[in-house]
């Protein structure tokens, strides 16, 4: 486990590329509102896989139930337990969640709650 806090956005991907899974970790507030942070993106972008707590709200809507966890210890457990081939097939539902969050279906989304 290697923990290098922040990486700037430019920097994400390539260093994402290198690593076999990330953590999505976000401010309390945050995960109250269900605000997710460029990581999941940037992971799936870098063909990672990325965990995250599955007390972020709506956090099923980006991935898969698979790749949620209570705590680190839990995120170790998960990942530690799966073959390469389960870690694939998740990284592929990864993939088929975020591809519903578009720039358009976002902004269509807006448009409703503004309405």
């Amino acid at each position: 486990i290697l923990f290098t806090g922040e990486i700037d956005h430019w920097a994400a991907v390539p260093f994402l590329s290198r690593a076999r899974a990330t953590v999505q970790i976000v401010r309390a507030d945050y995960r109250k509102v269900g605000l997710m942070t460029d990581r999941i993106f940037e992971a799936t972008i870098a063909g990672t896989l990325c965990y995250a707590d599955n007390r972020i709200k709506g956090i099923k809507d980006f991935l898969p139930k698979g790749l949620l966890a209570a705590n680190g210890t839990e995120v170790l457990e998960i990942h530690d337990s799966m073959l390469d081939s389960e870690r694939r097939e998740l990284f592929l539902k990864q993939e088929k969640k975020l591809a519903k969050h578009t720039v358009k279906n976002r902004w269509d989304q807006f448009e409703r709650l503004c309405r």
